[in-house]
């Protein structure tokens, strides 16, 4: 794979299951993880570019991503998550929803995401 052949990191994307949008694959190519979340707005293809990340998920949702973060993170060196779906707020929101159920509370210890 040219991903790891090279050392660079692939990214695992959650956006809506569409056609013509990527599939969330969880692999790790580097000794970066890299966890992205655009949100799963069902109208991605035909909104504006600020409806598009219109999507705060839930908590079901989000649960389904806390083993594959885990197993990301035991192949990794480092593991990065980024929350794309920045309409009003829903970003900030669903980190720290995300950050509980990993277990990293609210403070500044990232111990399980980092070698």
């Amino acid at each position: 794979m040219f991903l790891k052949e090279n050392g660079l990191a692939s990214c695992a994307v959650d956006e809506p299951k569409l056609p013509r949008l990527m599939p969330f694959v969880n692999e790790v190519t580097s000794s970066l993880g890299y966890l992205r979340f655009h949100g799963r707005n069902p109208n991605w293809l035909n909104a504006p570019v600020a409806a598009r990340y219109d999507y705060l998920y839930t908590n079901e949702e989000l649960e389904e991503f806390v083993p594959e973060a885990r197993t990301m993170n035991s192949r990794a060196g480092k593991m990065f998550v980024f929350f794309n779906n920045c309409h009003a707020g829903s970003a900030v929101k669903n980190a720290g929803m995300f950050r509980k159920m990993l277990g990293l509370g609210t403070g500044t210890d990232h111990s399980m995401f980092e070698g």
